[in-house]
């Protein structure tokens, strides 16, 4: 067995304990909204926990029936895009978002309401690595999985793959699913690229309808943590 499944295997178990203690590690949810800092965490071991990383009025953005495909699919519980651009204003107005973080804010709404395009017309003028990752995750919906994959090694090490990693290692834990784990969380570093792939193979008919679903699930945990830290104004 090699080390990287050695460890896997190990956060894995760990994941299960924490479970069974009652640690909940949902996603957007109030038990999971962790202090986000500029190098990711205040840990990368621990969730501390905060009562106000995402204000409400942003959060309810994010909370639709259903989760976002994989692909370029438009859900029936998505929200039109004009409804999208004046919610997500006014809900950065009513909790007085940073100006930086704004357009971010913007760019990861439409993209969680299917709307690739206007996603991908604010985060392509975002300069920074959290632009870079939420254009990566708009061409991975598209699908152009080598562009995303570009975009995705121009964002480098961002400061929030540590809490991703964290988070998608609990949900998988407690789904037992440990080659999904090896594929995304490798020793214990989120892998982009291993989502790019675990992407692929879904929209393409690959996985089963629950591997599907997991895939998803890590897809919201990765908009989730990236929308806590633009609430911060930390990336």
């Amino acid at each position: 067995m090699s080390r990287t499944k050695r460890y896997n295997g190990t956060v894995l178990r760990l994941a299960q304990i924490w479970r069974s203690l009652g640690f909940d590690f949902g996603v957007f949810g109030p038990a999971c909204r962790n202090r986000l800092t500029r190098r990711g965490i205040a840990s990368n071991r621990s969730l501390a926990m905060s009562d106000a990383t995402i204000p409400s009025a942003i959060l309810e953005l994010f909370e639709t029936d259903g989760l976002a495909g994989l692909g370029p699919h438009r859900r029936a519980s998505a929200h039109s895009e004009p409804e999208v651009r004046s919610r997500t204003k006014a809900a950065m107005d009513a909790s007085e978002t940073p100006g930086s973080s704004r357009d971010l804010i913007l760019s990861a709404a439409l993209l969680w309401h299917d709307h690739l395009d206007a996603s991908h017309c604010v985060s392509q003028d975002i300069t920074s690595v959290s632009g870079s990752f939420l254009h990566g995750i708009m061409h991975r919906r598209e699908p152009d999985y080598p562009n995303g994959k570009y975009w995705f090694h121009r964002t480098g090490d961002h400061p929030v793959f540590p809490v991703i990693a964290e988070r998608v290692a609990d949900l998988l834990g407690g789904a037992g699913d440990s080659e999904l784990a090896d594929r995304l969380v490798s020793g214990g570093n989120w892998n982009a690229d291993g989502m790019v792939d675990a992407c692929a193979d879904a929209e393409r008919g690959r996985l089963s309808p629950d591997e599907v679903r997991l895939i998803q699930q890590v897809q919201k945990i990765e908009i989730q943590t990236l929308v806590e830290a633009f609430c911060q104004g930390d990336v």
